[in-house]
Parts: structure tokens; C-alpha cells; sequence
């Protein structure tokens, strides 16, 4: 929704013919093997939705919608506590994801609409999704489908901003295997160069700047 950014990330154009986040992400996607996309958005910013964005893709690769609300798939007692605390924000990304759920029927990934990612990413999920015949571990799967999921982690020290503190999901990572997330706000380089989280106690903890965290890929 953009409330500290002051409006939708999502459809602000940047490129130089006016192309916004979610063409790069298309187009990443499209190249490393993708075969469609499924926008999850609300039903009030729907035209200009279109307008803005599935009318630049056009028929270059298939699209769909799914909507997500406040009230999607919320079962009424929890929507009227909901209400009562005065949420106004729809929920996570699970919720949005289960919105979609009609609309998914492969392998998929789910990022976050107004982020980029870089073509990087997107060759190393596509690639995940390739040898999906075998487990990590070398051994077949009798139904030849995938069992696993996985993350894309980036090092902290690129995804800071210079605008302030950050919040991310900081990775344990065995034996390739994702073994815990941490989010950990007020996440920012201070003046002895280190990385530090400082928690709301105050207690600061020190992040290597290739810690592994998560951007939601």
C-alpha cells in the first residue's frame, strides 16, 4: 500500500520509457524460464492496473489477477477482531498467496511487487525449479514432482538503504538448508563501518555484511 512511500511503489515508472518495477520482474521471469504471472493486487486499484502495467506486457506473457482484500478467506470472528483493533492494511504475504491459490497450478515463487530482484535471482530459481526431479540430496522422487521450497538470500550490506534504518529477515543457512529467519529491525551501518541491529531493548547485535538475509523471493 506504500504508506510510508506515499503511494503505489508498484506503478510509479523509473525506466526510461516509463517502465515500472514489475516490467523488469516480468521480463527476468520470462527469461529464465517462467510461464506466466499472477498479479495479486486489490480490486480498487484494478483499472489502473491494467492501464498501467498489463498493458505494457501485453500478449508478450501470459497474466492473470487474483485480488486479495481485508476480508478475503477471513473467517468473520477474526475479521470483527480485526475491525475492532482497527486494522486497515490487508494481511501478510501467505494471505496473499492463499487469494491466489485458484489461479496457481505449478512450481511457482512469489516476490514482493515493489522490489527488484536482478536477472540473478530469477536464473537461480528457475534453475531450482529444472532439477526439480531430485531432491537435494541426489535421490529421485517417485511422483517426479517437487517437495522442497526455497529462498533467494542477498548479503545484508546490499540491501541497506542510505535513507535510514532497514528491517530484514536475517538467515541461518546449513548444509543449504534454510534453518531459521530472525527479523531484526533498525538494521543500518554505523559510523565504525559495521552493521549493527539494535533491538528495542538497545542491545545491539553485529551483522557480518554477508550475513544471508531474506527479501521475500
Amino acid at each position: 500500500m506504500g504508506s510510508r512511500y506515499g503511494g503505489l511503489k508498484q506503478m510509479d515508472k523509473i525506466g526510461k520509457s516509463g517502465e515500472v518495477l514489475l516490467d523488469y520482474s516480468v521480463f527476468d521471469a520470462k527469461r529464465a524460464g517462467f510461464g506466466k504471472a499472477v498479479f495479486i493486487i486489490r480490486k480498487d486499484i484494478e483499472a489502473d492496473f491494467r492501464e498501467c502495467v498489463l498493458s505494457r506486457i501485453g500478449d508478450s506473457f501470459p497474466c492473470e489477477l487474483a485480488f486479495q482484500e481485508m476480508d478475503s478467506l477471513i473467517p468473520p470472528d477474526a475479521l470483527a477482531k480485526a475491525k475492532e483493533a482497527k486494522r486497515t492494511r490487508p494481511w501478510g504475504t501467505a494471505h496473499a498467496l492463499l487469494c491466489a491459490q485458484n489461479n496457481i497450478d505449478a512450481p511457482f515463487t512469489i516476490i514482493n511487487a515493489d522490489d527488484f530482484y536482478g536477472t540473478e535471482a530469477y536464473k537461480a530459481m528457475g534453475s531450482f525449479f529444472a532439477a526439480g526431479t531430485a531432491k537435494l540430496d541426489g535421490t529421485a522422487l517417485l511422483d517426479g514432482t517437487v517437495n522442497e521450497g526455497a529462498i533467494v538470500p542477498y548479503r545484508v550490506d546490499k540491501t541497506l538503504s542510505p535513507q535510514g534504518t532497514v528491517t530484514r529477515g536475517v538467515c541461518e543457512i546449513k548444509d543449504l538448508y534454510l534453518y531459521s529467519v530472525d527479523e531484526l529491525t533498525s538494521i543500518i551501518r554505523e559510523e565504525d563501518g559495521k552493521i549493527y541491529n539494535t533491538a528495542v531493548d538497545g542491545s545491539k547485535r553485529h551483522l557480518p555484511d554477508s550475513t544471508p538475509v531474506s527479501m521475500n523471493f
